[in-house]
């Protein structure tokens, strides 16, 4: 499917159930749209999709039986634009990797449950993550950066940054490259190390680096003062650290998690361990979905009776 795009400017609406999504800027004068194996007839019971006015939406419809009567487990879905496209939106995935690259700029939200996003070569960005399970990989790009992420580690590589917000419960962070902050920047992470580098630095404004367990290893090619960190379990005090980084981003996934009642979960905390452990136990729960945000506060909170 293929359609026309004026002024090199695109909303894009994009919510997949199964499968990869593919967004990709190429030397071309049109946007072009395929749907893996799909038929046009097939992808319109699958799909609703839309385009007017420059908005482009795909919505898989409630179709798990429909996939199953055409055998089809997932669909890939990849977007191919002009390269000097300018992009706002979102585009959301349940369960598949996210890859978004080489055009002029993205403004917008980019979320899956369970899958890596790898977002490169956008001179423009202004994005905020949210990622359940899976890695994030950033390289080459300009901008503001907002990631939210339960369970993988963070890579931002060979890039300009205007603004970063990381919040990290479980896996590493590695940040790397230029820093043009226009605020403070924010790294929070439960369990994991956390490595900056820098190749230059403009401006005052500070990077705030907060972590409870994990080790931080900082180039010293930063300025002077630039760097503030926080660290050990008083990070945790009053749960602020927790409720304030993951619990709305895990609520906008409330529906995918799969409860289990505090009780049960008691059963697995130890009393003999000691804080830490346990917290970790408590969070290493959290990110695989057995417990809410809600269970792992009121367990923490137990802890600190």
């Amino acid at each position: 499917m293929n359609y026309p795009i004026e002024n090199n400017e695109l909303k894009l609406e994009l919510s997949l159930v199964d499968g990869d999504i593919e967004l990709i800027g190429e030397e071309r004068s049109d946007i072009e749209l395929e749907l893996g194996d799909l038929r046009k007839n097939t992808a319109d019971e699958v799909f609703d999709i839309s385009y007017e006015n420059g908005e482009l939406s795909i919505i898989q419809k409630d179709s798990k039986k429909l996939l199953k009567m055409f055998n089809i487990k997932g669909v890939d879905i990849q977007i191919k634009v002009p390269n000097k496209t300018i992009i706002s939106g979102d585009i959301k995935n349940v369960s598949g990797d996210i890859d978004v690259k080489e055009f002029t700029g993205f403004t917008g939200n980019i979320a899956t449950r369970n899958g890596d996003i790898e977002i490169s070569k956008i001179p423009t960005v202004d994005i905020k993550i949210n990622i359940i399970n899976g890695d994030v990989s950033v390289k080459e790009i300009d901008g503001k950066l907002k990631i939210n992420n339960v369970n993988g580690d963070v890579q931002l590589r060979e890039s300009n940054y205007k603004g970063i917000n990381i919040n990290n419960v479980n896996g590493d962070i590695i940040v790397d490259g230029d820093y043009e902050l226009e605020e403070d920047a924010k790294i929070k992470i439960v369990s994991g190390d956390i490595k900056l580098n820098c190749n230059e630095y403009k401006g005052e404004h500070k990077i705030v680096v907060s972590s409870v367990t994990g080790d931080n290893n900082i180039s010293d090619k930063f300025p002077e003062g630039v760097i503030i960190q926080h660290g050990g379990l008083k990070e945790l005090k009053n749960l602020k650290f927790l409720k304030d980084s993951f619990k709305p981003m895990i609520k906008q996934f409330k529906e995918h998690f799969k409860h289990m009642p505090t009780e049960k979960v008691k059963e697995e905390v130890n009393p003999k361990k000691n804080d830490e452990e346990n917290i970790q136990l408590i969070l290493k729960m959290l990110s695989e979905g057995k417990i809410t945000a809600e269970d792992a506060e009121k367990l923490i909170s137990a802890l600190k009776k």
